[in-house]
Parts: C-alpha cells; structure tokens; sequence
C-alpha cells in the first residue's frame, strides 16, 4: 500500500501504515479542530516530514486534497481514497513476551542469515520462537545453515511460534 491512512483520535492523531504482511500504527499529541481521516501518499509525506520543523498543521479540504503548513512552508497534496486504506484490526493477544530492545537487535542480527528466501518451502521462511519460564530461542534454519540464539528472560509462559524472516527484517529496522 502506498498511502498512510491519517485519522484522529481522542488522544491525537493516529498514523497507519501497512504492506499487507505487517502493520505499523503510531499516535501523535495534537490539538484537532475537526474530526477526520485522509490517505496520504507515504513516499511525498515522508519527504516533507523529513523537511520540517516545527509544528505541523494538516488540513484536509473534502477528502481531495491536504495542506500541510509548517513556519514558512506551505504544501498541497491531493489525497487517495481512504476507503481503499485496508480496514486494519489490532492484534489482540493473551500471549506477550518482553524481551529489552538490546537483546532482541542482538538475537535477531545474529540469527536472520539463516532464514531461507526460498518460498517452496515457506516454513523456514521464519524463525521459529520457543519460549519458557527462564528464556526465548530462537532458531533459523534454510536447509543448510542452523542458527540458534538463546536469551534470558523471566515471567513469560511457554509458547512456540513462527515469525516471517521478512517481519524480523523490518523489526531489525525499528531497532536500528
């Protein structure tokens, strides 16, 4: 999907992005005038971003077209359908493993050479998390190569699943 679906919220205003496998949803503080939501192109509104300082003021004039105004800059961008914008639904689960940033990146960035791109055998596509009461492992396996990475961790039930190697690569992305 090329857009990032905008809508506000009680809290602020809630950006959504997704590429059909994986979803990404954050909310930011902002004084809301009027109740709304928009579908920006993602490439054009990153690069503004990226441009900006200040406070950002975003209007939408009828679903069409945005202003986006910051200090001296003032934006126009024609808006896509958002009734195209997938209808997302959050992932709730009973099951939560916590695990520090540090640890993760570490496991991960040690571990993802051995996930296979060959999708005949998607299975080891992924990495496969096992978790107990002390610690998660993780393992990766392409056919050839074996990776296994065990960390310490505690309060967590035990569960095993698989995640895609291409989530793994994203998430390896957010942790920087």
């Amino acid at each position: 999907y090329e857009g990032v679906f905008i809508e506000t919220l009680e809290q602020g205003v809630q950006f959504t992005c997704t590429n059909g496998e994986m979803t990404i949803k954050t909310v930011a503080n902002a004084v809301i005038s009027e109740d709304g939501c928009a579908l920006l192109p993602a490439k054009l509104l990153f690069e503004l971003m990226r441009k900006l300082d200040g406070d950002i003021d975003i209007q939408v004039e009828g679903a069409q077209k945005a202003t986006i105004t910051a200090r001296e800059s003032r934006t126009s961008m024609v808006c896509m359908d958002a009734s195209e914008f997938p209808d997302i639904q959050d992932v709730q689960g009973d099951y939560v493993v916590r695990l520090p940033q540090k640890k993760l990146g570490d496991a991960v960035s040690r571990i993802t050479f051995a996930v296979s791109a060959d999708e005949t055998r998607r299975i080891l596509t992924g990495c496969l998390m096992e978790t107990s009461a002390d610690e998660v492992r993780f393992t990766c396996l392409d056919g050839y190569r074996l990776a296994i990475r065990e960390e310490a961790i505690t309060g967590t039930e035990k569960s095993d699943f698989v995640v895609p190697g291409k989530t793994l690569g994203e998430v390896m992305k957010l942790l920087g």
